[in-house]
């Protein structure tokens, strides 16, 4: 008996140094999976405020008014009809639902319009239990600006229609101070429908000299209110890591997300290496722009399978980086695609000025600038180099950005991939909807 409880014990001890020599070398063998990036700043510029913080006066304020006072919203096949008033310059008598949607949300509009004046406002920070209606009816409110935009045109107001569509990009640039990369893609959104439309309105008949000023002035005032990526990025860290904090015992964090993560195993290093994570997509938003400089990082997320995320430090980070970690990549691409229009619509009208001064389209967009109809030749935010222009043979004409691949494809999109090809802005935008549209059934009323 005291044999069989002396082989015991030693068995037990050798399993003891097994077990402890493989902790030891599991230990040894693991690997950080995220590196600390000093000089980078974490904390956002402006105050991380809540819904209460904000002045029901102050333009957020208004903006929650104004999509509480609206009454009917806009679909698609509204949009579908202010494009085809735009492209064949029908009667809007035509499409009485959208005179019908205008007057029905006048006080919504005109809400609207209170909240762009006050400038940059800023929204609350979201956190991890935050539901965001606001930003659907904010694309809603910036619709109906477009359609009121369109129809002032029509009827031969542009002025209040220029007034329309800069109400619009104020409202959208509402929601990214302060606001995550949901918030911002929502503010380009806006933007970028607001300065179509305008170039739209433009091709269609030459806006008015002074008129066409004051729209490269809005537009290059839009440009410089665009809300930098970085600082986007900033305010999704503080995001992100108050969803940490709800994560631990007593914190409250949903059962989506608990229920992914092992939170009892949450610790002080997941926090430090989330916020490492952080810093690594602000210093790469901050670095000159390169294709996949943003893919190439978020490989290095990439959860290992099964067994080998022990191999991990901090495994439950590794994890929770997948979860909330933003597609920076394609948010910043879609910024500086935001920046492109912004400045290539400048150039638009400026070339539109010249045509109707010369007769003729200018031979390149210096010549714009030496006819004081373009401060400069605005810069590509893809490469840092001008917008290009092209002249052909029959008189039309192109600007146009590298875009997302940075490399200069002649003036040829894709309209298959948008990574390919460059982002082009044509003076036969209107045919080439008229020649989208005529393959769409109008919608019946």
């Amino acid at each position: 008996m005291k044999r069989s409880l002396k082989i015991a014990g030693i068995a037990a001890l050798v399993l003891v140094t097994l077990a402890s020599l493989l902790v030891a070398v599991w230990l040894s063998v693991r690997k950080d999976w995220i590196e600390p990036l000093p000089g980078v700043r974490l904390e956002p510029f402006l105050p991380v405020l809540l819904e209460k913080d904000i002045d029901p006066e102050d333009a957020f304020g208004l903006l929650l008014q104004a999509q509480a006072a609206l009454r009917t919203q806009p679909t698609l096949d509204c949009r579908d009809a202010v494009d085809r008033m735009l492209a064949q310059g029908a009667d809007w008598s035509a499409s009485p639902d959208l005179l019908e949607a205008l007057e029905d949300n006048a006080e919504a509009l005109h809400l609207a319009k209170r909240a762009a004046e006050k400038g940059n406002g800023q929204v609350p920070t979201a956190d991890l239990q935050a539901t965001l209606p606001y930003l659907a009816w904010t694309k809603s409110l910036a619709d109906l600006l477009g359609t009121s935009a369109a129809l002032k045109a029509g009827q031969g107001d542009e002025a209040g229609a220029l007034d329309d569509l800069d109400s619009a990009i104020h409202l959208g640039q509402i929601l990214s101070r302060g606001g995550t990369v949901i918030h911002h893609l929502v503010d380009i959104a806006c933007t970028e429908r607001a300065c179509m439309t305008l170039r739209r309105i433009a091709l269609r008949k030459s806006l008015a000299p002074q008129t066409s000023r004051s729209a490269l002035e809005r537009l290059k005032e839009g440009e410089a209110r665009l809300e930098p990526i970085p600082e986007i990025l900033r305010f999704e860290a503080v995001y992100g890591l108050s969803a940490l904090k709800m994560l631990k015992p007593g914190g409250g964090a949903g059962a989506g997300m608990s229920s992914s993560v092992p939170v009892a195993l949450v610790t002080a290093d997941t926090g430090r290496n989330l916020a490492n994570c952080y810093a690594h997509l602000i210093h790469i938003a901050e670095s000159p722009y390169k294709p996949h400089a943003f893919t190439a990082f978020e490989a290095r997320l990439t959860q290992p399978q099964g067994w080998r995320i022990c191999l991990k430090k901090d495994p439950v980070g590794l994890i929770l980086a997948n979860l909330l970690m933003p597609t920076a990549g394609k948010a910043q691409c879609a910024h500086l695609r935001c920046l492109a229009t912004l400045r290539a619509t400048q150039a638009v009208l400026a070339v539109r000025q010249f045509q109707a001064r010369t007769g003729l389209p200018p031979k390149d967009l210096d010549e714009l600038v030496k006819a004081g109809d373009l401060p400069e030749v605005p810069m590509d935010p893809f490469d840092g180099k001008p917008l290009r222009y092209a002249l052909d043979p029959d008189g039309s004409w192109r600007i146009y950005s590298v875009g997302m691949n940075a490399v200069d494809d002649g003036g040829i999109g894709s309209p298959v991939n948008p990574t390919a090809g460059d982002l082009v802005f044509t003076s036969r935008e209107l045919e080439e909807l008229r020649a989208k549209l005529a393959k769409i059934p109008p919608a019946a009323n």
